[in-house]
């Protein structure tokens, strides 16, 4: 077994000897181990050779490290040994004083106003040189350093602080509540009489003072104002706080501020200086109302003593102002003061509104007057009128109250305003009137209307009127009570083609019923989904088309892809024949048209170009940082993104790329994979991109918008192929190539639904700029047209049918023949559309939807 040596515990004085060089060149702990072996107050060898090092020391940490020795120990031997450098510490703050003034050093020393609390603290030192030290430095300061002090002290209140500014009537400039601090201590009342007025808060706050002659001084500065800004300013404070201590100064000095009429109104009000107050109410209505309206009862009695004297137009302002808000404090003014609007068809409907029936019948017997006022009065003017006139209970009236309820069911009122005017007509058993309103009112609200004619055996008079009863009573007896409805699919099929050959890209022509498939077979075809026939054919393409593009007018452009290394060109279709516009070496992957007309591009050459398509030209070409899978254009139509290995934004106007990235979040579960397809969202600042792996993954320009997607979005085994943003619905879509299109909502928080294609894969989609439309691609030269449109059916059956136009009328009568929709919302849209059909009967020309004729097509395409 190896022998182990004995380890002998260094001396003091050894430690001492090893540790000095390095406390000479900065290291703090040695230094302080130094300096606690110089505090000790015997006399040992050790305390005497540490305090010799001690007494040497130069380096400035070294010299920190013993005098914070020092100022916890407080050793005089220590204290002497330190005095023997005649250096100070310079860190910490507190310590650099207390070092400064251990060394009695000069006044040039403390000139910094960080200095100053430490300073101030010294002078209440237990050292009483130290403290008469600090003492005499701080009856020197001036300036900056002396307002440093008065700071100081205003945050401690320490009492030999206040003796201290007393004494040398130190007066601060800075800020404003050490500056009353001070004058207040020196009682300097004439000064504070005549302080400007961002001081005003922090003096009305001594006046609440612990200090009783602090407090005493703040009130009679206050009472003696001799600034008008500050009059203003302290006025403005009761004025916002009530307080009874701002009250009694106010009451005592009768101030009257001179900046705000409304203000002095009330001010004027409060002191009972009514002349003053007769000269301000003529100006403005809601002066008047807002002092009716003050929890001050000397305030309310006062505004009501002074409107005798009110001019012609706030009266009028008032009483107008009561009958386009229904504000019950105008109200109350007008009926006091007994004020009415000048003109008689005003005066009518004021009465109405006022529940003063009794005084309208008086004045307008046949009720032309009220019917004028009606007539042009605002949807909640009207309503406010109903309700008046349903609790009234003059059944005469109810015929006025009909004659105005179309636009009333027709304007934003609730359901409840309007289902109140059915009771009532109800009650009255007005059955002609329930039955013009059948026909107007919400789907929900006509059913209960219709369900109760039925009831009551009532047959219109007409004989068309008579005929459309019957057939709304027969779709009523398929329609289960409301609220039980089935929830509607995404979308319906309409129509399934078969296409020879890949389907590369496809697109749908915003003006004909057209829709552009882009096939592997060098051609492009123009199907025509109204008929269910071919439109057009465009050939002259050299290799596969990979891209269509149509542009807002109509034009059109298609672009090549190939698998060898070769030119593939962009075309341009000028009348009968293809123009070519430029080309990319290796294929064309993004193709997206500009405002300007123009064409911007991306290509296998890893390039993006910006062509005219007047002159067939480029304009700009850049070369991108890897290759570009995708293109599209921001919301604003001054960027576009390239889906690189990274987004690549490209500025428009010179195509440059941004220096302001999409960034790729960070979160668990989230795999690095290129980029295949994107869409951005409303805003232009945040992107969803789908990657080849499945997922898909919500890249932010910017990382202060919690209110946009950020993140991993979804999971999916197959990769994604589309996403895409449905303007009109606020829906983003994402197919994967398992066959599945998710609806998510705006903010991609749930999954809404999911549509899963017929086939067994899933390539692209595109939606008409209508939103109606989503024509979608999978393999096996396979295509389905499909209606989004019946996402609006919820909110076209809450729409009161008076608001309804012919396009509802065509939207209704495209769902009729859709399969899918369950049978429940189909028996709601044929009332619809019976009644619509009803009051568009006599129209020469009704605006229709784009048809589509449903069934299973063979676009036939000649290879050529």
């Amino acid at each position: 077994m190896p022998r182990i040596r004995h380890v002998h515990r260094p001396s003091p004085r050894l430690s001492i000897a090893y540790l000095t060089p390095l406390a000479n060149r900065g290291a703090f702990e040695a230094a302080r181990f130094i300096a606690l072996a110089a505090a000790d107050e015997h006399d040992s060898i050790p305390a005497l050779a540490a305090r010799r090092v001690v007494s040497t020391f130069t380096n400035s940490l070294a010299l920190n490290a013993a005098w914070s020795v020092w100022n916890q120990r407080r050793s005089v031997k220590l204290l002497s040994a330190l005095k023997e450098t005649g250096l100070p510490a310079k860190n910490p703050v507190d310590v650099q004083v207390l070092s400064l003034l251990a060394l009695n050093s000069a006044k040039e020393n403390f000139n910094h106003p960080e200095m100053i609390p430490a300073l101030a603290e010294a002078c209440l030192d237990k050292n009483p040189d130290i403290a008469q030290n600090a003492l005499v430095q701080l009856e020197q300061l001036t300036g900056a350093l002396a307002n440093a002090f008065c700071a100081y002290a205003f945050r401690s209140r320490k009492q030999a602080f206040e003796d201290l500014i007393r004494k040398k009537r130190f007066n601060a400039t800075a800020p404003a509540s050490v500056r009353v601090y001070t004058r207040l201590l020196n009682n300097d009342i004439h000064t504070l009489t005549r302080i400007d007025a961002d001081a005003i808060p922090d003096l009305v706050a001594f006046t609440g003072d612990k200090s009783k002659d602090l407090a005493s001084r703040a009130r009679q500065a206050l009472l003696q104002l001799k600034n008008e800004t500050a009059i203003n300013r302290f006025c403005r404070l009761w004025v916002d706080t009530r307080k009874p201590e701002l009250e009694q100064i106010l009451l005592q000095s009768a101030y009257l501020p001179s900046d705000s009429a409304g203000m002095r109104y009330l001010v004027a009000l409060k002191l009972g200086r009514l002349d003053e107050a007769r000269k301000l109410c003529c100006q403005s209505a809601e002066q008047i109302i807002s002092a009716y309206n003050d929890s001050d009862p000397t305030i309310q009695r006062n505004c009501l003593a002074t409107l005798d004297s009110v001019d012609e137009s706030v009266k009028q302002s008032i009483c107008d102002h009561f009958m386009d808000t229904g504000d019950l404090s105008s109200q109350k003014i007008c009926m006091e003061m007994h004020w009415q609007p000048n003109q008689p068809d005003r005066r009518a409907l004021f009465l109405i509104l006022s529940n003063q029936i009794d005084q309208y019948l008086h004045m307008d017997f046949d009720q032309s007057l009220l019917r004028f006022a009606l007539a042009g009065a605002a949807p909640e003017i009207r309503q406010r009128a109903a309700r008046s006139i349903q609790s009234s209970g003059y059944v005469n009236l109810l015929e006025v109250l009909v004659d105005h309820s179309f636009r009333i069911v027709t304007t934003n009122a609730s359901h409840e305003d309007i289902l109140g005017l059915v009771d009532a007509l109800k009650r009255q058993k007005q059955f002609d009137q329930l039955w013009e309103l059948a026909i107007k009112s919400p789907v929900h609200i006509s059913l209960d209307i219709l369900n109760h004619l039925v009831e009551t055996g009532y047959s219109p008079q007409t004989t068309h009127e008579t005929g459309l009863f019957r057939q709304l009573a027969a779709i009523l007896s398929e329609i289960k009570p409301i609220g039980r409805t089935d929830p509607l699919p995404p979308a319906i099929l309409r129509a399934s083609f078969r296409v020879p050959g890949n389907v590369n890209d496809l697109a749908f022509h915003p003006v004909e019923p057209w829709i552009a498939f882009a096939t592997g077979r060098r051609t492009v075809a123009l199907w025509d989904y109204s008929k269910g026939e071919m439109a057009r054919i465009i050939r002259g393409a050299g290799h596969s088309v990979a891209r269509v593009e149509i542009d807002s007018t109509g034009n059109l452009f298609l672009a090549e892809r190939t698998n060898a290394n070769a030119a593939c060109k962009i075309w341009t279709l000028a009348g009968e024949s293809l123009v070519p516009t430029g080309s990319h070496t290796g294929g064309i992957t993004g193709l997206v048209t500009l405002a300007d007309g123009n064409l911007l591009t991306t290509g296998r050459d890893y390039c993006a170009t910006l062509w005219s398509t007047r002159t067939h030209e480029p304009i700009r070409s850049i070369t991108l940082p890897s290759l570009p899978r995708a293109l599209m254009l921001s919301p604003i139509a001054d960027e576009a993104v390239a889906l690189c290995d990274q987004p690549v934004t490209l500025n428009l106007r010179d195509l440059r790329v941004s220096d302001v990235l999409f960034r790729r979040p960070r979160v668990r579960g989230l795999v690095k994979s290129p980029y295949h397809c994107g869409a951005l969202d409303p805003t232009g600042e945040c992107l969803i991109a789908g990657q080849f792996n499945g997922q898909v993954v919500a890249l932010q320009r910017e990382l202060s918008r919690p209110d946009l997607p950020y993140g991993l979005l979804q999971s999916s085994s197959r990769p994604i192929r589309t996403v895409t943003y449905h303007t009109h619905q606020k829906k983003w879509m994402v197919g994967s190539t398992d066959g599945i299109i998710a609806f998510y909502d705006h903010d991609f928080d749930q999954k809404i639904a999911g549509l899963v294609m017929p086939s067994t894969e899933f390539r692209s989609l595109s939606i008409h700029e209508n939103g109606q439309w989503m024509i979608v691609c999978e393999v096996e030269q396979k295509c389905s047209l499909w209606d989004l449109s019946i996402q609006a059916i919820p909110d076209l059956l809450t729409q009161p049918m008076g608001l309804m136009n012919p396009h509802d009328l065509a939207l209704c009568q495209s769902w009729a023949v859709c399969e899918g929709i369950p049978d429940e919302t189909a028996n709601l849209i044929e009332l619809v559309s019976a009644i619509l059909q009803y009051r568009f009967r006599n129209d020469i020309l009704v605006e229709d939807f784009k048809p589509v004729l449903p069934g299973e097509y063979d676009i036939i395409v000649d290879p050529g």
